[in-house]
């Protein structure tokens, strides 16, 4: 039993909405499986002594969809986890805190209804995005470095 309350809503509060994350979390889940499939040869090939037709193109869009899913769902998982730690009035390990506070900086915890969940969700999913290519993490104020320099890198 996690102890935690109901759609991770404040007491007292009807709900949260980021319980609503979980189905979008469910369409990344599924995007990925899709896109994580064998890449073949285009269907448009029709000449056996082909040797130009590569399924690269298709491999590289799919490779890109994938990781936007990726993305997508590990924002949703720092957001929930932020939200999590909010209404329970727990504070994270003490690696974790810079971290914590830069989410909250994109998506803070709810305590009411508001609107443009979706885009800071989104601005979150782009900032994981940037730190996978880059390996920095920037939310938009000072950071100490590339991740790997940082204590609990990850």
């Amino acid at each position: 039993m996690s102890e935690l309350p109901n759609l991770l809503a404040l007491l007292g509060a009807p709900g949260s909405e980021t319980n609503l994350f979980g189905w979008a979390a469910s369409g990344y889940v599924e995007g990925a499986g899709a896109a994580a499939a064998h890449t073949l040869l285009p269907a448009a090939v029709n000449d056996a002594r082909d040797d130009v037709s590569s399924p690269a193109s298709l491999a590289y869009a799919n490779e890109r969809r994938a990781a936007e899913c990726l993305d997508g769902v590990l924002a949703i998982l720092a957001l929930t986890a932020s939200q999590a730690l909010y209404v329970s009035k727990r504070s994270p390990a003490p690696p974790l805190e810079e971290f914590l506070a830069g989410v909250r900086s994109i998506f803070p915890p709810l305590d009411r209804q508001r609107k443009q969940l979706g885009s800071q969700a989104g601005r979150l999913a782009e900032v994981l995005s940037a730190c996978a290519l880059t390996g920095r993490l920037d939310f938009g104020f000072a950071q100490a470095g590339p991740v790997s320099e940082r204590a609990g890198a990850w």
